[in-house]
């Protein structure tokens, strides 16, 4: 970089009101309209006046001098802080909060199910239909509800899992995100329900998803922006509205606290739900979040591209043989 700097230097610095000479006039003296005039604004202006490698070689020397000194200062001061934080971090070793790997307090002091958890099969909820609430077989101390939310005309369908402690609930409920195009999984609610929350999560309205966003057109080919809003936002916020019913449903009081907690694409989701529903969460931990969808996509075709090792001799002459292969449609969008 430096060398690049001195050669910079090398040659003429470019036409710029801030490097122009000073005039050397003496007090008193009228000022120069034509020399000053990048200064007062006149159209009057002589571009040599303000060429400083021209007429004021010393001024561009100096200029380029304390560029090249601020950035071996810089490289210097950045040296020392990234060697004090490698010694800092081997002597210490990682200083990372512990993160959903401990039972919290009870929220809510001797809360108690005041219903069974089959019974949560036929409440009633807005556009919702309790596919099935049964006790887990695997650990009776877990009820397990999926539930399915519509939004009238459009046919859609956002499937929603909650699992609620039967015993010792900690009095809070817990949002789960998902990840890539996936809104998230039925198995994202165990680890928040073995800790005590009573925990949700939602596939957004479609299955699947890990591999790519094909649910977002429909059989024509054409957006659906009703599967596009179910996995920007809106699922989200149903599954939310239903796991926090159904918890009050099974235990007679509402969580006193909820809380979200995902990455990537759940990350996003946490972000929005803070925009658009901020009611719905006390605390979010909206980790890495993909948000920016349309370079977000972009990037992501763009790195196996990068990736690819060059082919051989062999492989470029075949490749020339084959007919080119047909694009991939590719559909970004905005949340």
């Amino acid at each position: 970089m430096l060398t690049t700097l001195q050669a910079l230097h090398a040659q003429r610095l470019p036409d710029c009101p801030s490097f122009a000479p000073a005039t050397g006039r003496k007090a008193g003296e009228p000022v120069d309209d034509v020399k000053n005039a990048a200064f007062q604004g006149s159209p009057r202006r002589d571009p040599k006046a303000l060429r400083p490698s021209q007429q004021h070689p010393a001024t561009g020397s100096r200029l380029a001098a304390g560029i090249i000194a601020d950035v071996q200062r810089t490289f210097l001061t950045s040296a020392l802080v990234l060697l004090g934080l490698l010694v800092t971090g081997r002597a210490q070793g990682p200083q990372l909060p512990p993160l959903m790997s401990t039972t919290p307090k009870p929220a809510i002091g001797g809360a108690k199910a005041v219903r069974s958890c089959e019974s949560l099969a036929g409440m009633a909820l807005p556009n919702t239909t309790i596919a099935f609430a049964t006790t887990d077989a695997a650990n009776s101390n877990i009820c397990r509800i999926t539930a399915i939310t519509t939004h009238p005309p459009s046919g859609d369908k956002v499937t929603i899992w909650v699992a609620i402690p039967i015993a010792n609930w900690n009095g809070r409920f817990l949002g789960n995100g998902g990840g890539a195009f996936a809104g998230g999984e039925a198995t994202d609610v165990d680890r928040g329900v073995a800790l005590g929350f009573a925990s949700g999560a939602t596939d957004t309205g479609h299955e699947g998803g890990r591999g790519g966003g094909e649910f977002a057109l429909d059989a024509n080919g054409r957006l659906n922006w009703e599967a596009i809003r179910d996995f920007a936002h809106v699922g989200i916020h149903d599954m939310t509205v239903t796991g926090k019913a159904l918890t009050q449903a099974m235990y007679g009081v509402a969580p006193k606290y909820s809380y979200w907690n995902g990455c990537s694409t759940g990350g996003r989701q946490g972000l929005m739900e803070a925009q658009r529903y901020p009611q719905d969460y006390d605390g979010i931990a909206a980790a890495a979040p993909a948000i920016n969808m349309t370079n977000t996509v972009m990037q992501g075709l763009w790195a196996p591209c990068r990736c690819r090792p060059p082919p051989t001799r062999s492989r470029r002459a075949s490749s020339l043989r084959s007919p080119p292969r047909r694009s991939q449609r590719v559909t970004a969008w905005t949340a």
